[in-house]
């Protein structure tokens, strides 16, 4: 009987971590990894008076969000000091219709001006850092990483944004190599496409 209860016990619990994980993979739109997350962080001196403006997203780990669209941008305007307005844009594979996201971001405040924001799409922003700039030189790329510990898991998410729309093959091996040195795995990364945009 008390075995009984305890494996039911454990059945139930294990039911309801999987079912959390599946919700979070779903709603956070992050790859799930097993472990904790890999050692990875933020750019020092961070400069986001140059940061701001148009980004084109050349690759990325799978979101939910972007299910359906191509020609995803990003384009960010100072809202105030280290505050941020957040624009996202794409369009539907089918019928060419835009898509858009309007959000803010603020930069979280550290010693060494890391390059670590809080991003937000509905009417509060996260007090957590949940955008990460692990790599930029500002003119041409940036790459943007976070990750979220989650009981025997983590979440990930993963961005190679660009300044121009259509960006040399061989400087995008430059940025994975990059990625894959830093511990962070590319084998998920998909292509975003950036063709007969309008």
């Amino acid at each position: 009987c008390c075995l009984g209860n305890r494996v039911h016990r454990a059945r139930n619990m294990w039911l309801t971590i999987l079912c959390s994980l599946l919700t979070l993979r779903s709603v956070s739109a992050q790859e799930l990894f097993f472990g904790n997350c890999p050692s990875v962080q933020p750019i020092s001196g961070f400069n986001i008076t140059r940061y701001l403006g148009k980004w084109y997203e050349q690759q990325k780990y799978f979101a939910v969000f972007e299910l359906g669209l191509k020609c995803v941008t990003a384009e960010y305007a100072a809202t105030g000091i280290n505050s941020v307005s957040v624009n996202n844009g794409g369009q539907y594979y089918f019928f060419n219709l835009p898509s858009t996201a309007v959000g803010r971001a603020v930069l979280i405040p550290s010693p060494d001006n890391k390059a670590q924001l809080a991003v937000g799409f509905g009417p509060f922003t996260p007090s957590q850092p949940n955008y990460n700039v692990i790599d930029t030189d500002y003119t041409s790329y940036t790459i943007v990483y976070s990750c979220s510990p989650v009981w025997f898991f983590n979440l990930q998410y993963l961005w190679i944004l660009t300044r121009d729309r259509n960006y040399p093959g061989n400087s995008l091996v430059e940025r994975r190599q990059k990625i894959s040195s830093l511990g962070i795995d590319i084998s998920r990364l998909s292509v975003t496409d950036q063709i007969n945009c309008t």
